[in-house]
């Protein structure tokens, strides 16, 4: 059987008038998204804040279907969310078509892509980023390197360049809670130290 995207199933939890815990929300996830030009990968919006300390009892969803979707957390933000990639697949975008479908998703203009990255879809954010591997191998592809994830593994980016490719034959699905932040100044005289 062909590899096909998953309905996830979100339950948020919260406090009745009593003070008593209780589940708020159980739902599908409320804001999909699917990647424009590559419907390969879809990306499960959870939560988002907009800022920290975060709000934990004024009632709303922060997961809700009318968000409008954003490929970075905001600044002083984050949010949660389950990315789901089928297989790689032999058809590839050309850079523009690749640059067009990263601007459709960019929408708060502050992700970077860099169309000569050694994968497609080379790309970085301003935030410190938590890559939770929940299904098959998961390549990281960096400027230099190219890392092997197995399910359960875990890495912590800091607003680097990198790609996400799914080699297998098997449905890829990571976890990412990602803090906004701002990019690094770059030091090349630090880095030689």
């Amino acid at each position: 059987m062909a590899a096909e995207h998953k309905q996830l199933r979100r339950i948020v939890t919260g406090h009745d008038e009593q003070g008593r815990s209780r589940v708020i929300y159980d739902s599908g996830a409320p804001n999909v998204y699917r990647r424009p030009g590559n419907l390969n990968t879809q990306f499960n919006e959870l939560w988002t804040l907009e800022s920290v300390p975060a709000p934990l009892s004024d009632g709303r969803d922060y997961g809700a279907a009318d968000r409008k979707y954003s490929h970075s957390p905001p600044i002083g933000g984050a949010h949660f969310r389950i990315v789901q990639s089928l297989p790689e697949g032999d058809s590839f975008p050309t850079k523009e078509e690749e640059q067009k479908s990263f601007d459709e998703m960019n929408t708060s203009g502050v992700s970077e892509l860099k169309v000569d990255g050694p994968a497609r879809h080379f790309h970085r954010t301003p935030s410190v980023d938590y890559a939770f591997n929940l299904g098959c191998d998961r390549y990281l592809v960096l400027d230099d390197s190219e890392t092997v994830m197995h399910r359960g593994d875990v890495v912590i980016q800091l607003a680097n360049y990198h790609a996400w490719v799914n080699k297998s034959d098997e449905m890829g699905c990571m976890a990412f809670d990602m803090i906004g932040s701002d990019y690094p100044h770059h030091d090349e005289t630090a880095e030689n130290k």
